[in-house]
């Protein structure tokens, strides 16, 4: 388990959820950081279950927010992240100039 490497993953997927929560064209770097949980997180099995649940229901579009905040929370909990007094709507409202 490297602890460095889960933070910041965790940190990047947070940091590009403008791009996972909408349609556009920059989702490359963003999926990276996604494709990274499965063995980053191997040894949580809740991670897992929530990456997995992500990737199973990718053309499901009214599964995907619901599926990454659960991977967010599941994330955070992994690595002992407080997240108490964030919504399930601030985590997929980020900051950002583009519309919904």
């Amino acid at each position: 388990m490297n602890i460095f490497l889960e933070y910041e993953t965790l940190r990047k997927i947070v940091g590009y959820r403008f791009v996972l929560t909408r349609h556009t064209t920059d989702e490359a770097e963003a999926q990276f950081f996604l494709n990274e949980v499965a063995v980053l997180f191997h040894d949580s099995p809740a991670v897992i279950t929530a990456i997995r649940d992500r990737h199973s229901k990718l053309e499901v579009p009214d599964r995907q927010n619901d599926n990454l905040v659960t991977l967010f929370k599941e994330m955070c909990k992994v690595l002992k992240i407080k997240n108490d007094g964030l919504n399930d709507e601030f985590l997929l409202r980020p900051f950002s100039r583009r519309t919904p």
